[in-house]
């Protein structure tokens, strides 16, 4: 289990974070994630985790990903004892990976994005802005009142090329996640597409991800738990 704070300091579990790590180390179990990710670029040599937590487990399974095999990678949270804990965390996944991997670049970086609908997204550094050819997400869209402020932050990392691409893991939780997509649309600056878990995962491992469960339990998993896929790319160019 994947333990974690939101910018409250909360302490939270990020199913979501595991799948999506895992979908890096075994693609053939997520066959709709990667047709997706990969319809339109094969490489993706700048990549940004936002809201990592304490483990950046996704960022850093990027990392070691060969089929993205990027040059940087960013893993990126709000809160700052998540951001000391990827500092460690990084250190020792650096002194393991440089015998196997050379030239690969990992930072991480406080960033947040505005809860406020008068506030604007303020980047650290200038050399971010528009410079990710992908940006990944897991459960960070659980709270309605920073879905204006992360879709302004997404619109400033992501380069202008219309194959970059935000790609989130998600549960529904209640209306959250919906409330988020319709948003997006919006705003009219995004393509988006939506995946159910039996869509983005194989049927083997969904069929052993609900083996067994009633209706309730399977519905109360697919609400809190399993993730829905959400890959976002713009309409036009900035």
């Amino acid at each position: 289990m994947l333990t974690g704070f939101d910018n409250t300091g909360n302490v939270s579990i990020w199913s979501s974070e595991l799948l999506l790590a895992h979908a890096m180390f075994v693609p053939c179990l997520y066959p709709g994630l990667w047709e997706l990710l990969t319809e339109n670029r094969k490489l993706f040599k700048r990549v940004c985790e936002l809201g990592a937590g304490m483990t950046g487990a996704t960022g850093l399974s990027i990392s070691l990903c060969p089929l993205l095999n990027p040059d940087y990678v960013l893993l990126t949270d709000g809160n700052r004892r998540c951001v000391d804990s990827l500092y460690a965390t990084l250190a020792h996944h650096l002194t393991r990976i440089a015998q196997n991997r050379y030239g690969i670049r990992m930072e991480v970086l406080q960033l947040t994005w505005p809860y406020q609908m008068n506030s604007s997204v303020e980047l650290p550094s200038i050399h971010l802005s528009h410079s990710f050819q992908l940006i990944v997400a897991s459960d960070c869209l659980f709270d309605t009142t920073g879905h204006i402020g992360l879709l302004e932050l997404i619109d400033q990392l992501l380069c202008n090329d219309l194959s970059a691409t935000f790609l989130a893991v998600a549960p529904l939780r209640g209306q959250t996640l919906m409330k988020f997509i319709s948003l997006a649309e919006l705003c009219g600056k995004w393509s988006l597409v939506r995946l159910e878990p039996n869509d983005y995962m194989s049927h083997e491992l969904a069929a052993y991800i609900y083996e067994g469960l009633s209706e309730m339990e399977e519905n109360l998993l697919r609400d809190k738990f399993v993730g829905q896929l959400i890959v976002m790319r713009r309409i036009s160019k900035v």
